[in-house]
């Protein structure tokens, strides 16, 4: 079993390489928030499962880097972090929602599948979208950043942490926990 994981985090770690070739200098993620139990504090990676890390509230800096595709914006691409293992492994962030909340939380899972396409703009993180659905008919426009980010109390494969998490939609999180962030990124 370790050796198929260990095959399978080195074949995704390579495609990871092939499918977003450009990676950024080093940073790290601090929050800005009201919360002064959140302000200045860091994202880390907290063990979820086998090669699984959510990404968590730490009161040191974490490095991560952005993975992008030659030519592009190198403000765009996936989130990523380093899995220390043997055969070292980029993990890159992913949304991950559950049907009984609209609060998703942040992971990373080994390699670039179904990693999460995030945006910087003077260095705070963003998504981006061009849908508005609170229209009838919908709109679709060019492309715009939102920044939902909240950190929460959360559950995920039988862990609890305090996770940077994104809520869904225009109304605020369900989750009581959640608190308001900015999430910025400070190059090493």
């Amino acid at each position: 079993m370790k050796t198929a994981t260990v095959a399978t985090s080195f074949l995704a770690s390579t495609f990871a390489v092939s499918a977003q070739p450009v990676q950024s200098e080093p940073f790290n993620i601090q929050l800005k928030s009201y919360d002064t139990g959140v302000d200045g504090n860091y994202i880390g990676a907290c063990h979820s499962g086998a090669a699984i890390e959510n990404l968590c509230l730490t009161n040191r800096p974490v490095t991560m880097h952005l993975n992008s595709t030659r030519g592009q914006d190198p403000n765009n691409g996936l989130l990523t972090w380093l899995l220390p293992s043997n055969l070292p492994v980029d993990s890159a962030m992913r949304l991950i929602p559950d049907p009984s909340t609209n609060v998703a939380q942040a992971v990373f899972f080994p390699g670039p599948v179904n990693g999460q396409q995030v945006r910087f703009i003077d260095d705070e993180l963003f998504l981006v979208s061009s849908i508005d659905d609170t229209k009838d008919p919908i709109e679709v426009d060019v492309p715009k950043p939102i920044a939902n980010w909240y950190i929460c109390n959360t559950y995920f494969t039988g862990y609890r942490y305090k996770t940077l998490s994104w809520v869904y939609g225009k109304a605020g999180p369900q989750n009581p926990t959640c608190v308001k962030v900015s999430v910025r990124r400070n190059f090493e």
